[in-house]
Parts: structure tokens; sequence; C-alpha cells
């Protein structure tokens, strides 16, 4: 099947405008759509308190300023206002644990924040069982 130069020209020029519909299409269409959704988030996030030292706009979860290092006062929710967090089943979900010192949530696993550097204690399972005798010296040997 050999095409006419005519309508081999027609075809490479329908396809060159569509390229050219599309990019535009593009370019004035649905980028900006695209963006503007990113903006809204933007925006979205941007809504929070004023530091009361340098007057920054910061998110309402963060404890401290990232402009000045302001550190703001947090009221520890009562133990009746605080939900526990569960599933469908009705079992908590055991995410992890907070880190006390910048509060990022810390797989169980870890031993130390890898937001902070701050070491969790683990409690030692070394302690002498009730089946070992007492150390000498201690007060029940009758020295």
């Amino acid at each position: 099947m050999i095409m006419s130069p005519a309508k081999l020209t027609a075809f490479i020029l329908v396809g060159i405008w569509l390229l050219i519909a599309g990019y535009i299409l593009w370019q004035y269409v649905i980028r900006p759509r695209r963006l503007l959704g990113r903006r809204s988030s933007r925006r979205h996030r941007r809504s929070g308190r004023r530091c009361p030292q340098c007057q920054n706009l910061i998110d309402v979860r963060r404890t401290v300023c990232q402009h000045c290092g302001h550190i703001f006062q947090t009221v520890p929710k009562p133990e009746a206002e605080a939900k526990p967090k569960s599933g469908p089943s009705g079992k908590k979900h055991k995410r992890g644990k907070r880190c006390p010192q910048c509060h990022a949530m810390i797989n169980y696993e870890r031993t130390a924040c890898q937001h902070c550097g701050f070491v969790f204690f683990e409690a030692r399972q070394d302690a002498p069982t009730s089946n070992t005798s007492p150390p000498m010296g201690s007060p029940g040997d009758g020295i």
C-alpha cells in the first residue's frame, strides 16, 4: 500500500497539528489545574498559629518555631478526653512509640530516635533471679 505524496503530507501535517494541540492543552489547561491543587494544599498547610516571639506563621502541630526556636507550651490531654486508637476489630494498633524529646513516631525495635538522636532506655533482663544466692557482704550473711 503506497500513499500518494499529497496524502502522506496531509497525514504528517495532521500528526504535527495533534502534537501541538496536545501540548497547548497540557500547558494551558491541565498543568495549571495541577498547580492550583498544589497551591491550595500548600495554603492549607500554612494555616496555623503565629509565633509570639518572631510573629511567623507556624504549623499547629509544631512544638518549636522553625524560624527563631521558640518552644510552645503544650497542654497534655486529660485521660478522659484521649480516645484510644482502635481498628475495625476494636484492638489497638501498635504503630510505634513517641520520642519524648521531639515527639516523632518511632518504630518499637529502635533504641534511638532517628530524628533527634534521643536514646531510649530498655529494662534489662540481667537482674538476678530468686534461685541465686545473695552476693558476699550482704546484710543477710551473718558476718
